[in-house]
């Protein structure tokens, strides 16, 4: 209801403004800009139930949204249509003559509105992170740790990982797959294999925080440790990036010798694949690898492949007796509907769910499910740990949750105990990384931004043209001068 109210008092601000004036060009140009303004907030709130951001930013261009455009024609109608009702709206009840006193009745409203606008926290802290977009000063990275009290921090040529034999490591990223899924009652047929792991292994509360609620930005943030915020060039900046002196889950690994492996339905979506590459994954596997030989869509592999092509790659490297880490990310779940794989009406009873998201849940959940057996029959998880957790909280419509409590978890065949985890501190997505290595026993010299700011989630909030200017200034491009003599041929 807040942001309802917010969205009607922006309404109130454009119609005033459009009523103080009687040139008609004026009052159209002011209409028209005023309804995309609404709309695109609409549009906003209604993926993801924040008022435009940055999350919304990096969304906003033809790459984030290739391969997904399909599954959004109706939304994208009804934007076009509440666009233009807006606009005809405000040009047509706006259109009456106004003495001075209803002009500064209007005048008057319209700062209320104003004030009324910036004294909710919800939009100023939503807002607030566009900030970081004019955040592009490129300078040394150790300066920019300097101005951060970092100055200890490990760079990632300087990375040492001690003589060990670590654990592999596989960590499944699944979409938009909220802990609701896996401990409401609602939701019980659904999750059947995802509630007998949690009932065996260890279950934890993971929150989501700001700059990593989104498929691209979780990845960054469980390989670093830090929110996926890089200034006006979004995720693009990584297309003349070649490599990154900010330490990551994958650099490490490839200091303490892992094969490192990421497989996605699509890694050109959002950027993925030059992320991925700066970061140091050895192999990304998507559907350009193999060549049409599984079914096509419009989006890439499906969940179910990935699945089949990481338990062949999991032998491949067992044979060989090669430390691996592989990254399953899916995406058969993602809003607003899901992505049907009718291939899964073979093993589940299409009958039994409401709709088509409800469906691919459950098919997520067979998947995962015969994934993990898979492991145990080849005796596989006895030197492995494994991570599942969702990439973030589900974009789109959250009526399906009612009452039930939003939120993240992170499931693992290993202890706190190993991991680590203090029962005071809650969890977020930025401390991922030091799990994921704690997890294998992966011992190691690097640090990570929870190691500076303890429990204090606020800093992220508060420090975002802070930690834009660390992500920026970490990465290695071939469009700046700023090369170390390591790195220079």
């Amino acid at each position: 209801m807040e942001t309802f109210a917010i969205v009607l008092i922006f309404c109130v601000i454009v119609f005033m403004l459009c009523s103080l004036f009687s040139n008609k060009i004026v009052r159209y140009v002011l209409a028209l800009s005023g309804s995309l303004f609404i709309v695109l907030q609409a549009a906003s709130i209604y993926f993801t139930q924040t008022f435009i951001g940055y999350q919304f930013y990096v969304h906003c261009n033809l790459n984030a949204t290739k391969g997904f455009s399909l599954y959004f024609i109706f939304h994208i109608f009804a934007a076009v249509a509440l666009l233009f009702a807006l606009c005809f709206a405000f040009i047509k009840w706006s259109n009456t003559k106004q003495n001075g006193s209803i002009r500064f009745f209007s005048v008057v409203c319209i700062l209320l509105s104003v004030f009324a606008v910036c004294s909710n926290k919800k939009f100023i802290r939503d807002s607030r992170t566009l900030s970081s977009i004019f955040s592009n000063e490129v300078q040394s990275f150790q300066k920019t740790l300097n101005q951060n009290n970092m100055s200890d921090y490990t760079l990632a040529r300087h990375i040492v990982c001690k003589n060990q034999t670590p654990k592999n490591i596989i960590v499944l990223s699944l979409e938009s797959y909220e802990k609701a899924f896996i401990e409401d009652k609602n939701f019980e047929l659904l999750t059947p294999n995802l509630r007998r792991l949690k009932s065996v292994w260890n279950y934890i509360n993971l929150n989501q925080n700001i700059g990593s609620s989104w498929t691209s930005g979780s990845i960054y943030t469980y390989l670093t440790g830090f929110p996926a915020f890089f200034g006006v060039h979004g995720n693009s900046i990584f297309q003349t990036s070649y490599h990154t002196e900010i330490a990551s889950v994958s650099q490490i690994l490839k200091q303490s010798g892992h094969n490192t492996f990421f497989l996605i339905g699509n890694a050109e979506h959002s950027g993925l694949q030059d992320m991925l590459t700066t970061l140091s994954i050895d192999s990304i596997i998507d559907d350009r690898s193999f060549h049409n030989l599984y079914p096509e869509s419009n989006y890439g592999l499906r969940d179910k492949d990935l699945f089949e092509i990481a338990k062949s790659l999991i032998i491949e490297q067992t044979k060989a007796d090669l430390p691996f880490a592989i990254f399953i990310s899916t995406t058969d779940t993602h809003a607003p509907n899901g992505i049907y794989d009718q291939r899964m009406e073979t093993v589940l009873n299409r009958a039994f769910y409401k709709n088509d998201l409800e469906f691919m849940i459950a098919a997520v959940d067979f998947i995962v499910g015969d994934f993990v057996d898979f492991l145990q029959r080849n005796n596989i998880l006895n030197t492995s740990t494994l991570f599942i957790f969702p990439d973030h909280l589900k974009m789109g419509n959250p009526a399906m949750f009612k009452n039930n409590e939003r939120g993240l978890f992170l499931l693992s065949n290993t202890g706190n105990d190993l991991l680590k985890i203090s029962p005071e501190k809650p969890l977020y997505q930025i401390d991922l990384p030091k799990l994921i290595l704690n997890g294998a026993g992966i011992q190691h010299n690097a640090k990570f931004l929870t190691d500076y700011i303890g429990n204090d989630i606020n800093y992220l909030e508060n420090h975002i043209k802070e930690l834009t200017a660390i992500n920026v200034n970490g990465l290695l491009r071939s469009d700046t001068t700023r090369i170390p003599q390591e790195f220079r041929k």
